[in-house]
């Protein structure tokens, strides 16, 4: 089974969240974002981010990173390097869905 990566902690709730969200998507809106490379949650590299807004009124959801061309980079380089090195190549089809369904039950990574 793949290592699971630990989420980024959770900030301080968001006053731009609707009250009627349910517990588990007000858990993520409230959690730090980071991009999945390499087994890591990681920044952007350029550390920019931008703003993900409740449409319904306008107010500020959470932040985001905004990944540029050297993060697109760093993820294919991981995810050739996981394929070709890792367990993904010789996994079969069915092993790697319950691999990610164990880490979406888990709360890892995945979900």
């Amino acid at each position: 089974m793949a290592t699971i990566a630990t989420p980024p902690p959770t900030q301080p709730p968001n006053p731009g969240l609707d009250a009627r969200l349910g517990a588990d998507a007000a858990a993520f809106a409230r959690s730090r974002h980071a991009m999945l490379i390499d087994g890591n949650f990681v920044s952007a590299s350029s550390g920019k981010t931008y703003a993900v807004y409740n449409p319904a009124t306008g107010e500020e959801i959470c932040r985001v990173p905004e990944a540029d061309h050297v993060d697109v980079d760093r993820a294919v380089h991981a995810a050739r390097k996981a394929f070709d090195s890792g367990p993904w190549d010789t996994m079969s089809p069915s092993a790697g869905q319950a691999d990610v369904e164990a880490g979406r039950s888990a709360g890892g990574a995945y979900g």
